[in-house]
């Protein structure tokens, strides 16, 4: 069976997730918050690490901190270097 377009929702979930957070963020600026102040310790902590080229140890921690599994801490930590 042949298949038009894409079957993944994904892309379009990330485009809508990126246009919340980013009305979000006007919002926290507005009220005067700083959004990183709102940041999880621990994301911020793994994000340094990924970023400092250690990213295996940032896969490690993701899974350590929030018990998810290879895959999913992964593309969390590969999210949080872009």
């Amino acid at each position: 069976m042949f298949s038009f377009g894409s079957s993944d929702p994904a892309p379009s979930y990330r485009h809508r997730l990126n246009r919340i957070e980013a009305k979000l963020d006007a919002i926290l600026e507005h009220l005067g918050i700083d959004p990183a102040s709102l940041e999880d310790p621990r994301i911020r902590e793994i994000r340094e690490i990924a970023r400092g080229g250690e990213k295996i140890e940032a896969i490690k921690r993701w899974r350590d901190h929030f018990g998810s599994g290879l895959a999913e801490a992964k593309a969390a930590v590969e999210e949080l270097m872009d």
